[in-house]
């Protein structure tokens, strides 16, 4: 399971879907898009703010090392900048 923090797509904007690739010496794999439990609260409502959890099999990751992407996306497809993570497996 991948778990992200709610991120802003733009200043002032929520994310409504989250876009994660594995990005690896052999090219890149694109995971279908997660919707934002949260997209529908205000960003002043930290009450209603939680983490994304994406459940992936690990099977699906590359093996070795890769680069975990995940980007947030606005309501009028505005993106931000990509979290990022390196991982091994």
């Amino acid at each position: 399971m991948v778990t992200v923090p709610q991120a802003d797509a733009v200043p002032g904007a929520r994310p409504v879907v989250y876009e994660m690739a594995a990005v690896h010496a052999g090219g890149r794999k694109d995971f279908l898009p997660a919707l934002d439990c949260g997209c529908t609260h205000s960003p002043k409502n930290a009450k209603m703010q939680k983490p994304l959890e994406w459940k992936i099999d690990a099977a699906e990751m590359p093996a070795g090392k890769f680069r975990l992407e995940v980007t947030p996306v606005g309501w009028f497809g505005a993106k931000g900048k990509p979290i990022v993570i390196e991982w091994k497996t």
